[in-house]
C-alpha cells in the first residue's frame, strides 16, 4: 500500500464506503486478512448466530395437538404416516360406511396404484452424466411430452426461467403437438409465469395463451397442491428422486387432473435409481409395477426410522409432569456424544428404552410408578413392540435425541452415498525394458520419441477420450498437451469395456523428462523405475535429466523439493501449473490454492468441441460442472465438492455465462 494511499484510509473516520476508489481499496487489502475475518467473526457472527447456552427448553409435536379439551383435529392428503402422528391424533377411517362419499375417498389409495399402472406409457432410464441435462435432452427428443413433473428434483440447481428458455429454443420449434409456449414458476417473480415461442414472457393471467396450449413444468416445491388444466391427452415426464415415498409419488402423479381419461405419464429416473429397483425386483426390464414397490418399500424405512424419535418425544411428552421437566441440560463436549459406542438397536425395544431413561430423568422410578399412571406410555410401547419386529435403529448410550437423529440421518446418507462397483480380475502387467528410458539411444525429446518406448503410450486425454463415459464434456475442458501415460496405467481390468470411469487408476509414481513431458506410471512401472534412477545416482551415472516423482508432492506447490528425485539444476524442479491441474482432476480433487485456480477456471471455461468460446443457450453454462464433477464422482470424492475451490470455480464460470447470454 502506498503512503498516499495509507493516510487515506489509515483513520476510521476518513473511511467513505460510497467512495467506490476507496472501497475497492480497502476490498483489496482487508477481504482476505486474516485478523479482519476473526474480527467479523467474533464480534458479529459467533455471537449472532452461535450463542450457546446451557440449558434448551424441548417442545414436540406432541405438545402442539395437546388441548385441555383433549380435541385435535388435523388434515393430510395422505394417510401413509399416520403411524407416527402423535397419539391425540386418530386417523378417521369409517370402513363400515355406506355413504358414496367416504367410499370414493376409502378407495382413493388404490385408484391411484390402478390409474399409475394403467396410465404409464414407459419407464425411462437415463444414461451416465449430468442428470438435468440428460433429463432435458430426453424431453427434446421425445416431443410428444407435454409436461415436466420434476419431484425427483434433477433439475435443482438451475433456475425455472433458465429451464424454460431452454425448452423455448429446442422444444417448441419441433414439437409434434403444437405447443405454443412454456408455463413456470418464476421464483423471482413468485408468480406463474408464461413464455411464449417470440420470447415475451407474461405472467399466467395476462398471457393470451392458455395452458393447454403450453409445455408445463412442474418444479419440486410445486409437485403438490398446484392446479394447472392441461391438454385432456397431454403426457407428462414424472422424475424419481433417492428414496422417495408413496405420498410424494402420488401427489406429484396427480397433477395430471385427468389421469382416469387419457392423460399418461412417463417415468423418468437416474441409473442408480433404477438399479435400486432391479437389486430389489431381480428383473432386468423395469415396469411401472417394480417402480411401485421401490416406493412402497421406501415409505415403509421412512415410517421405520421416524418410529424411534416419534416413541421418544411422545414418551418425553408423557412424562412432562413439572414445568422443569421440559428443560434438559446442553450437551456440548465431544466425549458425551461420541465417547460411547454406536450400535444397531432393535425398534421393538427403542420405546422401553426411551421410558426407562424418562422415567429415570423425572423421577419416576424412584416414585415407584409405573407407566400405567401416565397416559400414551403403554400404548407406545405396545405399538413399537408391534410395528417394529425386525427393524433396527441407531442409538448410542452417550447421546440424546437430537445427536441419534443426526446420527441416523448420517448413516443414511452413507447408504446413499455407497456405490457398489462390479468386482472385475484385474489386468496383469506387462513388463518392458525400463533402463531404456536413461538409454543415450534412446532420448526422449519429442512426441515421436516418447511413443518408441518399448510399451504402448497415450497422450492423456486421447486415452480418457477411448476409456472414458462423457467424452462429449471431456472435449470441452483445456488438458495440458504434456501429460502422457503407459498402457499398464490406463487399463486396469481383464474385461473389455467401453468406459472404465469407476476403474481408472489413482496417480501415483510419474517422470518427467527434460522437453517437459510428463508420464504417468502404474505402481510396478513406477517401483522398477525408481530403483534403476536410485542406482544410476549411487553409481555415478548420468539420468538424463529425467525426473523421477509422486502425484501428492509434484502437484502441490507447498511441498518440499527434498521430496523429489534426481533434483540436478538442469532440471526444473517443480510442475507447471497446467500439468498439476489436469492431474489433480483427473484424480478428482476439488482444491486448488494460489495460482492453480486461476489455471482451472481457465481449463473449466466453456469451449465448443472445435475449441472456439461456447455462446449459444444459456443452459450450455452447465457444461462448465458436468465434467468435472463426474470424475469426482468416479473417485468418490462427492463430500469433498462443497464449498470447496472446484466448486467455487464452476459457480463463478456459470455466473459469468448467465451475464454474457
Amino acid at each position: 500500500m502506498g503512503e498516499a494511499t495509507y493516510h487515506a484510509v489509515n483513520k476510521i473516520d476518513k473511511v467513505d464506503l460510497t467512495n467506490k476508489s476507496q472501497f475497492d481499496v480497502l476490498y483489496k487489502y482487508f477481504h482476505k486478512n486474516p485478523e479482519t475475518v476473526n474480527f467479523w467473526l467474533n464480534t458479529i457472527i459467533f455471537p449472532q448466530y452461535l450463542d450457546h447456552y446451557p440449558q434448551r427448553l424441548v417442545a414436540t409435536p406432541w405438545h402442539l395437538a395437546f388441548n385441555k379439551d383433549n380435541c385435535s383435529i388435523g388434515f393430510s392428503g395422505t394417510n401413509d404416516n399416520h403411524l407416527v402422528l402423535p397419539l391425540q391424533l386418530k386417523q378417521y377411517l369409517p370402513w363400515g360406511t355406506d355413504h358414496s362419499i367416504w367410499r370414493n375417498l376409502l378407495s382413493t389409495n388404490g385408484k391411484m396404484l390402478d390409474l399409475v399402472i394403467d396410465r404409464t406409457k414407459i419407464c425411462k432410464e437415463l444414461g451416465d452424466g449430468r442428470a438435468n441435462e440428460l433429463l432435458l435432452q430426453f424431453i427434446i427428443a421425445h416431443r410428444n411430452v407435454d409436461a415436466l413433473i420434476d419431484c425427483g428434483a434433477l433439475l435443482a440447481g438451475i433456475s425455472n426461467r433458465h429451464v424454460a428458455n431452454h425448452l423455448a429454443e429446442q422444444l417448441l420449434p419441433y414439437s409434434n403437438s403444437n405447443l405454443k409456449g412454456i408455463t413456470f414458476y418464476d421464483e423471482s417473480a413468485k408468480e406463474w409465469m408464461i413464455l411464449g415461442r417470440s420470447g415475451r414472457c407474461l405472467p399466467r393471467n395476462q398471457s393470451w395463451l392458455k395452458e393447454k396450449d403450453t409445455f408445463a413444468l412442474f418444479d419440486e416445491p410445486r409437485c403438490r397442491g398446484v392446479d394447472l388444466k392441461l391438454r385432456p391427452n397431454a403426457v407428462a415426464a414424472l422424475t424419481l428422486g433417492q428414496g422417495m415415498c408413496k405420498d410424494k409419488f402420488m401427489q406429484a402423479a396427480g397433477r395430471m387432473r385427468q389421469l382416469h381419461n387419457e392423460q399418461s405419464l412417463v417415468i423418468v429416473g437416474e441409473r442408480r435409481i433404477f438399479s435400486e429397483v432391479r437389486q430389489q425386483n431381480s428383473k432386468a426390464v423395469i415396469d411401472v409395477a417394480g417402480i411401485l414397490t421401490w416406493v412402497l418399500n421406501n415409505t415403509v424405512q421412512s415410517i421405520v426410522s421416524g418410529f424411534a424419535s416419534w416413541s421418544d418425544q411422545g414418551i418425553f411428552f408423557a412424562t412432562e409432569r413439572q414445568p422443569h421437566h421440559a428443560v434438559l441440560d446442553e450437551t456440548s463436549d465431544l466425549q458425551s456424544f461420541y465417547g460411547k459406542p454406536i450400535k444397531n438397536s432393535h425398534l421393538s425395544k427403542s420405546a422401553i428404552l426411551s421410558k426407562d431413561y424418562h422415567f429415570q430423568r423425572t423421577g419416576y422410578t424412584h416414585l415407584g410408578e409405573g407407566c400405567g399412571n401416565l397416559p400414551h406410555v403403554q400404548e407406545i410401547v405396545e405399538r413399537c413392540e408391534k410395528m417394529g419386529n425386525g427393524y433396527f435403529v441407531v442409538r448410542s448410550g452417550g447421546a440424546d435425541e437430537e445427536c441419534e437423529r443426526e446420527m441416523q440421518r448420517e448413516q443414511e446418507q452413507e447408504e446413499e452415498e455407497y456405490v457398489e462397483t462390479e468386482k472385475l480380475p484385474p489386468r496383469k502387467e506387462q513388463d518392458w525394458d525400463y533402463s531404456i528410458i536413461f538409454s543415450n539411444k534412446r532420448k526422449i525429446c519429442s512426441n515421436t520419441d516418447l511413443g518408441r518406448l518399448p510399451t504402448k503410450t497415450y497422450r492423456l486425454v486421447d486415452a480418457l477420450l477411448k476409456f472414458w463415459s462423457d467424452k462429449e464434456g471431456l472435449k470441452r475442458i483445456k488438458w495440458s498437451d504434456n501429460l502422457f501415460c503407459t498402457h499398464n496405467f490406463i487399463k486396469t481390468i481383464e474385461k473389455e469395456r467401453r468406459d472404465l470411469d469407476e476403474y481408472l487408476r489413482i496417480p501415483d509414481c510419474l517422470i518427467r523428462f527434460q522437453n517437459g513431458q510428463v508420464l504417468l506410471l502404474s505402481d510396478r512401472e513406477g517401483a522398477k523405475i525408481c530403483a534403476i534412477l536410485l542406482d544410476r545416482q549411487l553409481s555415478g551415472d548420468s539420468c538424463m535429466g529425467i525426473l523421477f516423482g509422486h502425484f501428492a508432492f509434484e502437484t502441490d506447490p507447498t511441498s518440499k523439493a527434498l521430496l523429489r528425485c534426481n533434483l540436478s539444476k538442469r532440471v526444473h524442479s517443480f510442475l507447471s501449473d497446467i500439468d498439476s491441474c489436469s492431474m489433480k482432476l483427473f484424480n478428482g480433487e476439488t482444491v486448488y490454492p494460489s495460482s492453480q485456480r486461476q489455471i482451472m477456471t481457465d481449463m473449466l471455461s466453456v469451449r465448443d468441441i472445435d475449441g472456439s468460446t461456447k455462446s449459444t443457450t444459456t443452459l450450455d453454462s452447465s457444461i462448465v460442472t458436468g465434467s468435472p464433477v463426474n470424475f469426482i464422482v468416479a473417485r468418490q470424492k462427492t463430500k469433498d465438492l462443497e464449498l470447496s475451490d472446484l466448486q467455487e470455480i464452476c459457480n463463478e464460470l456459470i455466473c459469468e455465462r448467465e451475464q454474457i447470454d
